[in-house]
């Protein structure tokens, strides 16, 4: 019982640190804070596999998975400021101009990230938060993007998931 509540409060203090930097002040570029610029990117997760729209499909509601880097443009994205929203992102596919999107505006833990025609909703605005010299990208529910289950193989869905602080939730632009 004692190790299950020490993992509780572990949680509690990771969630509440992670919780700390989403107000911090808006992005500013350190030695080892990156921050986002628009122009083409690949999101690359703590597997050193790429976000990737998954078969490069161009339709409505593709899934966005972490496979290897390969440089094809279904793995680049580009990341622009939301105007008049402070700290908050779209990140467009970069071979299609469709944003990234939690599925259904859903708030639910494991929801996949989708690609989707840019709509303005707030489903599709994200927080790029430093963490050292990797980032964390928030999703509107306060969730951070995750690779499902921590998986290292190529095709792992990509989804929303509470915050944890945990490497899976850990990206590079690069």
């Amino acid at each position: 019982m004692l190790s299950a509540t020490k993992t509780g409060l572990r949680a509690l203090t990771v969630l509440a640190f992670a919780a700390s930097a989403v107000s911090a002040t808006p992005l500013v570029a350190t030695a080892d804070t990156p921050a986002p610029v628009t122009g083409p990117h690949q999101i690359k997760t703590f597997a050193n596999k790429c976000l990737d729209v998954w078969g490069g499909h161009a339709n409505d509601g593709t899934g966005i998975i972490q496979y290897t880097c390969w440089g094809h443009d279904n793995q680049t994205f580009t990341i622009k400021p939301v105007d008049g929203q402070p700290d908050e992102y779209e990140i467009h596919t970069f071979a299609d101009n469709k944003c990234l999107d939690v599925w259904d505006a859903r708030s639910d833990n494991g929801t996949g990230i989708i690609e989707y025609g840019c709509n303005n909703g707030a489903n599709q605005h994200f927080k790029i938060v430093p963490f050292g010299s990797k980032v964390m990208i928030r999703t509107f529910y306060d969730k951070c993007l995750d690779v499902w289950d921590a998986s290292t193989s190529d095709g792992t869905g990509i989804i929303q998931y509470d915050c944890t602080g945990q490497n899976n939730q850990m990206f590079t632009l690069a």
